[in-house]
């Protein structure tokens, strides 16, 4: 994996981490959004100046974005975010990710239950209302 794609992919996710959206962080870095978009594809690489506002805005250490390490983990403490290495992270991650996507998919059915139930309702309301 090249270091364009590694650092695209630690960007993202702290970006994703934060709630930040892409054209927020492009407009921050006074860029184009598809630009920024190829940054975090492995695409583009971005200026000493625009990785530095990036690590600013992520609130991580510019040196740990330009880092070839794959692995990240952010700890937020008493005197500010730390940055530091780990590879337990990955299978971490993806059992979040796996339990994300579990969540996600008994959501997409509860709200499938909801709008049946929901046209029901509008169905029964309206016959009521024209007797």
């Amino acid at each position: 994996m090249s270091n364009e794609i590694i650092r695209g992919l630690k960007i993202r996710h702290l970006r994703e981490m934060r709630n930040l959206t892409q054209d927020h962080m492009a407009r921050v870095l006074r860029i184009d959004p598809s630009k920024y978009s190829r940054i975090e594809g492995g695409k583009a690489r971005p200026s000493p100046k625009e990785l530095e506002a990036i690590a600013h805005e992520l609130g991580v250490p510019a040196e740990e974005l330009a880092s070839s390490n794959p692995v990240m983990v952010v700890v937020n403490n008493s005197n500010g975010t730390q940055v530091m290495t780990d590879p337990h992270h990955v299978e971490q991650h993806t059992m979040n990710e796996e339990f994300m996507r579990d969540m996600v998919g008994k959501l997409d059915s509860h709200v499938q239950e909801l709008t049946r139930l929901s046209a029901r309702l509008t169905d029964l309301l309206e016959r009521q209302l024209g007797k």
